[in-house]
């Protein structure tokens, strides 16, 4: 599976993926996509909930995780 094609038509690998086939891509990110998920339920239960303390960054911080989120 080729990551991105350059304008040769010639395939261009990425970083620690590269040589990867499409089911390690999945096998690294639907991992990380967990962590991330409970990092940031966590974060916003501490700081909303238990803290009550929910600053700036702590808006910002969702509509990043949700436009960095896989498409649906």
């Amino acid at each position: 599976m080729a990551f991105y094609e350059d304008e040769r038509g010639g395939t261009v690998s990425v970083g620690a993926l590269k040589g990867a086939s499409s089911g390690d891509v999945y096998r690294f990110c639907i991992p990380m996509m967990v962590l991330t998920t409970l990092s940031v339920a966590l974060r916003i239960y501490v700081r909303g909930y238990m803290t009550r303390t929910f600053g700036v960054e702590d808006w910002l911080i969702i509509p990043a995780y949700v436009r960095d989120s896989p498409p649906r």
